[in-house]
């Protein structure tokens, strides 16, 4: 990052106030920033950015969050898949999800930080908590939320996906304060 921490801060929080609902992609874009920059200038409270033990971990606990929301963006397509986590394996360099839901080949190895992200939501909208995984230029390699409706229409519980969601962080990860 070019500019200091402090710099941005100012520029995101600005952003936010005039469009509280911009997502960080769009706000990275606009700004000329990497989007993992802008998790870390977020105000307080909206993002944390974890330093992982074993990233491998962290992903197989996934599977105790039940149904996600992954979201995989590049700079020409954003994909946007419901599913669940689990029947892992590793194939050479990829760590494999191969359920009825989700197929993925993920390169852990290409990821540098992990961000658990939480903002602020307008009144009346349900929360979205997320873990987001960027490679080592500050995009996104991709994000798994948790969106009360989708667990709904999938028969899980909310609150204890979010409870799921906690202490996976707690065991996987230490917070590191920006």
């Amino acid at each position: 990052m070019t500019e200091s921490l402090n710099d941005l801060r100012e520029k995101v929080a600005r952003k936010l106030e005039a469009n509280p609902g911009i997502k960080t992609g769009m706000l990275a874009d606009t700004l000329g920033v990497a989007e993992a920059d802008v998790l870390r200038a977020m105000p307080e409270g909206h993002a944390a950015e974890l330093v992982v033990k074993d990233l491998e971990s962290l992903v197989r606990n996934l599977e105790a969050l039940g149904t996600v929301y992954f979201i995989m963006r590049n700079g020409a397509c954003v994909t946007e898949i419901k599913g669940r986590f689990g029947e892992f394996s590793k194939s050479g360099p990829f760590f494999n999800v191969s359920t009825e839901t989700l197929h993925l080949h993920l390169r852990l190895d290409r990821i540098e930080s992990v961000f658990h992200v939480n903002p602020a939501m307008p009144e009346g909208r349900a929360p979205m908590p997320s873990l987001q995984f960027f490679q080592s230029d500050g995009s996104v390699a991709f994000r798994v939320f948790l969106i009360e409706s989708i667990q709904q229409d999938a028969g899980d519980d909310f609150t204890q996906s979010v409870e799921a969601l906690k202490e996976l962080i707690s065991q996987a990860a230490n917070h590191v304060t920006s």
